[in-house]
């Protein structure tokens, strides 16, 4: 008995293999974009004048993994701050960046630079700081597969309901608040769904000698897009914010029709407290 195995490649290994080419880049569009432009076209000149700045906007839930070979760290937040520092953006104020790379490179200039070069230097002071945190993660597993010996089929939904919070704080330059001032807060909740739907069916087939088991199962699964879904929850954020500090109730309908019959239909939008 004589066994081979092998691969062959039509690539030289001296050559550069070529590429698998995917699906090509494109622009991130959110259903909460036309909300976030209304904002800006609706907002007066001196309202686009304050500066926002974002602060910290982890994930707090605990469910941290760095050693399965998929692992991405935080399971929920990829870069919350950066998504945020973008949907500010949209809304037509002005945001400046308090990140600590910022800030380091800042302090490490100002040490470093002439003291003729110090004095020309300008920093875009923030007068509000926008944080907040994903502090909430559960699980709700589903279930839904039922059968007997020869034939299983069902569909089994499981969802991860996610609690995020955010405010807005004075900060001390700011003119219309005492410094620390918790100017508006809020917190959310959404619900991550996955599903998997499967028909199987095992029995023996053939007769006599031939009288064989055999099984065969089809199914298809899939899932609410994790990261893009924390890319929403920034997006109403920003909307929140800017919304309640500025009084601009003009696009709120606009925000609840986001996500027509998912989560926006119920979403809760109080009346913005009044600018001191």
């Amino acid at each position: 008995m004589i066994s081979s195995a092998g691969a062959a490649s039509a690539t030289p290994l001296t050559h550069n293999a070529p590429l698998l080419k995917g699906p090509p880049i494109t622009m991130v569009e959110s259903p909460y974009d036309p909300a976030l432009k209304c904002l800006s076209e609706h907002l007066t000149p001196e309202q686009k004048r304050v500066v926002y700045a974002v602060g910290s906007f982890p994930d707090r839930t605990g469910k941290l993994n760095f050693a399965a070979p998929d692992a991405a760290g935080s399971f929920l937040s990829q870069g919350n701050e950066d998504a945020l520092m973008t949907s500010l953006a949209k809304t037509g104020v002005q945001v400046t960046n308090m990140s600590p790379t910022f800030r380091g490179m800042y302090d490490w200039i100002m040490m470093r630079a002439p003291a003729p070069a110090r004095k020309q230097v300008t920093l875009l002071v923030p007068d509000v700081l926008v944080s907040g945190s994903m502090n909430s993660l559960d699980v709700k597993p589903g279930g839904g597969f039922e059968g007997n010996a020869v034939i299983k089929a069902g569909r089994r939904v499981n969802r991860l309901v996610v609690g995020f919070q955010a405010n807005a704080t004075a900060m001390p330059f700011n003119t219309q608040a005492q410094s620390g001032q918790v100017l508006t807060s809020f917190a959310y909740t959404k619900q991550l769904v996955g599903y998997e739907n499967e028909f199987g069916v095992t029995d023996f087939f053939g007769g006599g000698s031939t009288r064989t088991l055999m099984s065969f199962t089809i199914g298809k699964q899939d899932r609410e897009a994790l990261q893009y879904a924390s890319n929403k929850m920034m997006d109403v954020t920003a909307y929140r914010v800017v919304r309640d500090l500025t009084g601009q109730t003009a696009c709120d309908e606009q925000f609840r029709q986001a996500e027509v019959g998912q989560v926006s239909t119920t979403i809760g939008i109080p009346e913005p407290i009044a600018p001191s």
